[in-house]
């Protein structure tokens, strides 16, 4: 029974973000990624593919597959760097043969994002130190 009702808070609450976010995302840079690997972004395991990521407000992103058959919300934090990054870039985390989304660089942006660890990577990672981290270059468009 909490379970259903921490689901239910939980889709209330993102109901709540997405609902008043909609004149932030109008304004959002877009990032575009080819993605050659199956990927793990909160609680939900994405195809590898084409995928584009978009702000809904500063703290929360929407990875979408381009066919639109994929989509999952994410909370990030900031991460500042002293001089902006000329290119995007999307980095993962990977433990054995599982890759987990970690960051997000907006190319002209020394503001990146830090994704929030989910459930699934805090369990791996309490017992694995990540076997590698993958960084893929991103390409951007505005919205």
């Amino acid at each position: 029974m909490s379970k259903k009702i921490s689901r239910l808070l939980v889709a209330v609450s993102l109901f709540a973000v997405l609902a008043g976010s909609s004149v932030y995302a109008q304004s959002s840079v877009v990032v575009k990624m080819d993605v050659p690997f199956e990927f793990r972004v909160g609680g939900q395991t994405l195809p590898s593919g084409a995928y584009t990521i978009s702000a809904l407000n500063p703290n929360l992103v929407v990875i979408r597959s381009k066919n639109g058959h994929q989509s999952a919300p994410v909370m990030t934090n900031a991460l500042q760097v002293n001089q902006a990054r000329s290119d995007g870039r999307l980095i993962f985390n990977r433990y054995g043969e599982f890759y987990f989304l970690s960051q997000i660089w907006t190319p002209g942006e020394a503001v990146g994002r830090k994704l929030v660890q989910s459930g699934a990577e805090r369990e791996i990672a309490a017992v694995n130190a990540p076997t590698e981290t993958t960084i893929l270059i991103a390409g951007t468009a505005t919205k």
